[in-house]
């Protein structure tokens, strides 16, 4: 399994993290798609990213892991990457490994939240007044 997966795929180590990670995925879904036609202007960005080196990892936060600052991509590639989605006017921005399953199975899975609220705008205009 690939760390970058934890917010879709849960790991045994940290399940309330990666069941966090999956609730807000979903509900900033559910809210671009509420805000998209209105009101005012407002852009529901999300990052997904890799594992990226920083204290998160270290010793002091995770003892049992050894080198866990090497853990993920360097901090400033993340940074500059994410920062190019963001000038690019991306709405949803993976980064480093993230990017593999966000342009898999992820995109499946998105068009599987589309169709199906499609559906549920359909029938919910046959059945409102």
């Amino acid at each position: 399994m690939q760390y970058a997966d934890r917010d879709q795929v849960p790991m045994i180590r940290c399940p309330n993290y990666c069941a966090s990670k999956a609730a807000l995925h979903h509900f900033i879904l559910v809210l671009r798609e509420q805000l998209k036609n209105g009101p005012g202007n407002i852009q529901v960005i999300e990052i997904f990213p890799p594992a990226v080196q920083t204290e998160l990892h270290d010793a002091k936060h995770q003892p049992d892991i050894k080198n866990g600052g090497q853990i993920g991509m360097p901090l400033k590639d993340f940074t500059d990457a994410t920062w190019a989605g963001l000038a690019a006017g991306k709405d949803q921005i993976p980064v480093g490994m993230s990017e593999g399953s966000f342009n898999g199975w992820e995109q499946e899975r998105q068009k599987a939240f589309h169709g199906m609220n499609a559906h549920i705008a359909k029938m919910m205009a046959q059945h409102s007044e």
